[in-house]
């Protein structure tokens, strides 16, 4: 059985779409296997080393299958994927770029609330707390831009 993970595109953080992601042929390069982190030409080892902190993943563990339990089986579908397959490498969070996952605008409240307890279970309370001011960072760009479509909390 090969290990999975969720993408939920209300749950990924904040991130630039990479400088190679806007280049003609990032789809193409899709097709390479992962690597890992290249630099100049050079896959860089050891950038994050693998130890026990000694706190569980058991609640983060649990949050997500939970968040699985309550998804639709369309969105389910949509939103778990071996760890070898390249849907994880396409996100980004740009305007023209289409997410992957399932966006908390598709969801009903309480599969939101499932999502935000993935969150909490799985970022520290400063994280947590950036996420949501992120979130309502956009949906104040939306009342500003009069554009519902492009942003929204």
């Amino acid at each position: 059985m090969k290990t999975t993970f969720a993408i939920v595109t209300c749950i990924i953080f904040t991130a630039a779409m990479p400088a190679h992601a806007q280049r003609p042929g990032f789809d193409r390069s899709l097709a390479d296997p992962y690597r890992g982190i290249v630099a100049g030409g050079t896959t860089e080892k050891d950038v994050f080393k693998i130890e026990s902190t000694g706190v569980s993943t058991e609640p983060v563990r649990e949050a997500a299958v939970a968040l699985l339990t309550g998804l639709s089986e369309e969105q389910r579908a949509r939103t778990k994927f071996s760890i070898d397959e390249a849907e994880w490498r396409k996100w980004a969070n740009q305007h023209g770029y289409k997410r992957q996952g399932v966006g908390c605008d598709e969801m009903t409240e309480p599969q939101r609330e499932l999502a935000f307890a993935m969150m909490r279970a799985g970022l520290s309370a400063k994280g947590l707390k950036k996420s949501e001011d992120i979130m309502k960072l956009n949906g104040t760009l939306a009342e500003l831009a009069d554009d519902f479509e492009e942003y929204g909390e």
